[in-house]
């Protein structure tokens, strides 16, 4: 089972599927509970996020999350992230690094997102 940050689960004998924010080796962030002791082991795969294809240098428009989500936002949700979601503007990748804990994580506007809720902007030309 392959279970990543962004990943909507089922934790323990709770019914209320929450997404993972962050995992470690014997706890994990949660959206809606913050951090809580235990493994992977003690969750339950709802549904598997696909991430995008991201690269330095793509667009991206960063799409709007859950209040829970927001809260449990492991880099922090501030104004400059919520300014970018209300833009609904294209936005330049400058980094993505896959980390340790938070997983796949990228930098626009010196500010670091999740994958989960950005959607890559694909230009064509058109003749």
């Amino acid at each position: 089972m392959n279970i990543k940050v962004g990943d909507i689960v089922l934790y323990k004998e709770l019914t209320t599927p929450v997404r993972i924010m962050a995992l470690y080796s014997s706890r994990m962030k949660l959206s809606h509970f913050g951090l809580v002791n235990g493994t992977i082991d003690d969750i339950t795969l709802v549904e598997s996020v696909v991430l995008p294809d991201l690269k330095v240098g793509y667009y991206v428009i960063v799409n709007d999350i859950s209040q829970n989500d927001k809260d449990g936002y492991v880099t922090g949700w501030r104004s400059e992230h919520e300014n970018m979601v209300q833009s609904n503007m294209q936005y330049q990748i400058e980094a993505v690094q896959n980390t340790d804990y938070f997983g796949l994580i990228v930098k626009i506007n010196d500010e670091w997102f999740f994958p989960y809720h950005l959607e890559r902007v694909t230009d064509y030309d058109m003749i």
